[in-house]
């Protein structure tokens, strides 16, 4: 896959257990490794209650740094080689992406996931991990009205997977439907809330982590309004790319 990360990906639904004792946040410190994690709390719109909430969770075990969207003294490629993880919280995916594609942030960060980077976004920071973004839409008449959804463009971190977080508890199946009839090239991937997928590239698999399902999504080539449907739970694994053949 071009554009493929190296570095593990965690896809978090949103509304995750704050705790290091819990399988998400643990995952991710796990991934860490004690490295330095970066905070980027860009989608918020309290940045800085955003990174303490996380800041207190993670410096037990690892040392954070706030990514603000001011670049440091040394530049943002000088800056992300410090990382080793990367935590990208909720708030609006539409307010960090047009905060931060197209900049020197962004592509630093692409380069540093293209090596070695641990990347995790939740909730809104889990949506702008996508090329093909969901920045809005509304949640029921989405799969037969195209003027319902609002694309735009994410990070590209995930150039070939729609993300679409909250999925069960906000009613969010008929929206992912939507958006990979849309788009038949691109894999649908609804996560709920306090649930995440892991997903390395490098091992070619995916797995699934927490007290809630994901739901994997690709239209069907060739077949008009159809589609392949999986949907796992905690501990459950997929191939990697996501439904492929």
């Amino acid at each position: 896959m071009e554009g493929e990360a190296l570095g593990s990906i965690l896809v978090i639904g949103g509304a995750e257990e704050r705790s290091a004792t819990g399988a998400i946040l643990g995952r991710f410190l796990e991934l860490a490794q004690g490295k330095l994690i970066g905070v980027l709390t860009g989608a918020s719109q309290e940045p800085v209650a955003a990174y303490q909430a996380y800041q207190s969770v993670f410096e037990p075990y690892s040392d954070t740094i706030h990514l603000t969207m001011r670049e440091p003294a040394e530049g943002w490629g000088t800056f992300l080689d410090r990382l080793g993880a990367l935590f990208i919280t909720g708030g609006d995916q539409g307010r960090l992406a047009d905060a931060v594609r197209d900049t020197a942030l962004a592509t630093a960060i692409s380069r540093r996931v293209s090596q070695d980077l641990v990347v995790a976004g939740t909730s809104a920071g889990a949506a702008v991990l996508s090329e093909r973004m969901i920045r809005a839409g509304n949640l029921q008449d989405s799969w037969t009205s195209n003027s319902v959804v609002q694309w735009g463009q994410g990070l590209h971190i995930l150039p070939d997977v729609i993300v679409d977080q909250h999925f069960t508890q906000r009613g969010r199946f008929a929206r992912l439907v939507h958006a990979v009839l849309t788009y038949p090239d691109c894999v649908g991937l609804g996560v709920d809330e306090d649930t995440a997928v892991e997903l390395s590239p490098v091992c070619g698999w995916a797995r699934i982590w927490g007290r809630g399902t994901a739901t994997v999504l690709r239209a069907r080539p060739n077949k008009a309004q159809s589609f392949y449907l999986d949907v796992g739970k905690n501990g459950d694994e997929w191939s990697w790319p996501l439904l492929s053949d």
